[in-house]
């Protein structure tokens, strides 16, 4: 911990979360005039995204209320992106909206919203060319993850990368004809290129450079280190970036004046989420203090290349881990035999080698297809076992002994859910018990219910005299729940 600096030692705070009682304020991108930024927070309990103050981090106001409708139901805060129209007049941003993600523009003034559906199960990270009217964005197919344009005056879609490699983290070069991004994509930069899976290291991200009109890739950084949040000035000669090469994420420079990636930062707790003014005076930043997000302002930070800084390594990356301590009678997992009789290994790209003892299973047309050709459909059965069983025995000195066991069955699909609840007591009318079924394949959830309590009491009849009585109550109850979307439903009971 020596020798390293907290974040609001070093930059301005804009948020505060202790302040606000909430944990995240994160995702800062900052207008094109350097006077705003726009960030996703949870102050209000649900995130939304907010403008607040460049200079001294007042909220202004809310542009988006998330997490209320299913318009926007989630907004992407493990992969956020928020980005400024060139005129700085509009924000575009990526949200869960019902059965999909959309790509939102909304007008900053009026709050007016234009939602565009792009065929896409995910879109994250979106970035408004500063010269052209179109987004980049990182968009999920459903089978791939890659970098996508979409341009709003020819209302068209195009696939940058199209290839089994990850993207992510982009942002426009000034001149608007390349894109920065990281990859994991090793030593393939190029697309056309095949790389079979364990040939590159899922866990290393370095920073590479796709120009729009090509689609040639060119590998910027090559360390053993992750890169992150690549961004340029805006003249275009200086990359700023995030790296763990200390064990912590700080600030990197990097043009070609410098030998090697220069450090401009050397916090305690680490930084994220770069965002740039127009004029390279102000760098946004993200960064975690006191068990919360806060959105920080770096000054002058091409100017901090003249402090030389020099980052020591965190001490989890120079020192030997301790070895864990265990009993002798500690069973060795490390020891223990494995079977593989039931695996197949294969390499990507060639054909399994099995054993010359095993003898592939075959199944004859006839046994899977019927006369027509098509496959035969064999029906789901219905099969429960025990998900849960839980009890609990009670005692005081008031009231007699108490025990009560609960069971929980379903099926694999979870169509289907049973639970019983009961005394541990061998008297039925004496004893509580609870029974429900719920049927669930279908929208509708509909749920059965049976109940049985009894209590005993001490009760004076017209005599006088006390006697022990006993309340019996038995009811039935059926429920059905009808939903409309994940904030919406219709429920019905009696």
């Amino acid at each position: 911990m020596a020798g390293r600096d907290n974040l609001p030692d070093i930059a301005d705070r804009l948020t505060d979360h202790e302040e606000l009682e909430n944990s995240y304020n994160i995702a800062p991108a900052i207008s094109p005039d350097g006077s705003q930024v726009a960030i996703i927070s949870n102050k209000s309990g649900s995130f939304g995204i907010y403008l607040i103050s460049a200079a001294d981090g007042k909220f202004l106001r809310k542009i988006i209320q998330g997490e209320n409708t299913a318009e926007f139901e989630e907004l992407h805060i493990l992969k956020p992106g928020i980005s400024w129209s060139p005129d700085g007049e509009q924000l575009v941003f990526g949200a869960k909206s019902g059965k999909s993600d959309a790509l939102f523009i909304v007008d900053v003034k009026s709050g007016r919203t234009r939602k565009y559906r792009l065929g896409m199960e995910g879109i994250y990270r979106p970035a408004w060319n500063p010269v052209r009217n179109e987004i980049a964005f990182v968009g999920n197919d459903g089978a791939n993850s890659d970098i996508y344009l979409y341009d709003l005056e020819t209302d068209s879609l195009t696939n940058l990368t199209a290839d089994r490699f990850t993207e992510d983290q982009i942002s426009w070069a000034p001149d608007g004809e390349s894109l920065l991004f990281i990859s994991d994509r090793g030593a393939y930069p190029d697309i056309p290129v095949p790389a079979p899976p364990d040939s590159v290291s899922i866990d290393q991200m370095d920073i590479y450079k796709i120009d729009r009109n090509t689609r040639s890739i060119e590998r910027l950084t090559d360390t053993a280190f992750n890169e992150s949040y690549p961004i340029y000035s805006h003249d275009g000669k200086t990359l700023i970036f995030i790296s763990d090469q200390s064990g912590i994420n700080n600030v990197y420079l990097m043009n070609d004046t410098l030998a090697a990636p220069q450090a401009i930062t050397n916090v305690l707790t680490g930084i994220s989420q770069l965002s740039l003014s127009s004029d390279d005076v102000q760098l946004v930043v993200t960064g975690f203090e006191k068990s919360g997000y806060d959105i920080y302002a770096l000054s002058n930070p091409l100017a901090r290349l003249e402090q030389h800084l020099k980052v020591e390594p965190a001490k989890w990356k120079t020192q030997k881990p301790p070895e864990l301590r265990h009993r002798p009678s500690h069973r060795d997992i490390s020891t223990m035999k494995v079977s593989y009789d039931n695996y197949v290994f294969t390499n990507y790209g060639k054909p399994a080698k099995l054993d010359s003892v095993q003898v592939p299973a075959t199944l004859t047309e006839e046994a899977i297809k019927d006369s027509t050709g098509s496959y035969i459909v064999n029906p789901y059965k219905t099969k429960f076992s025990l998900d849960l069983i839980q009890g609990y025995y009670s005692f005081s000195t008031q009231y007699s002994p108490q025990a009560m066991a609960y069971f929980l069955w379903s099926d694999m699909l979870g169509d289907h859910k049973i639970f019983l609840g009961t005394e541990m007591q061998i008297s039925l009318k004496n004893s509580d018990y609870f029974f429900s079924y719920s049927y669930l394949p279908r929208k509708i959830d509909y749920n059965f219910v049976f109940f049985h309590n009894a209590e005993s009491y001490w009760g004076i009849d017209q005599y006088g005299l006390t006697h022990l009585q006993r309340l019996r109550q038995l009811g039935l109850g059926i429920s059905a729940s009808a939903p409309f979307s994940r904030f919406n439903r219709l429920e019905f009971g009696i």
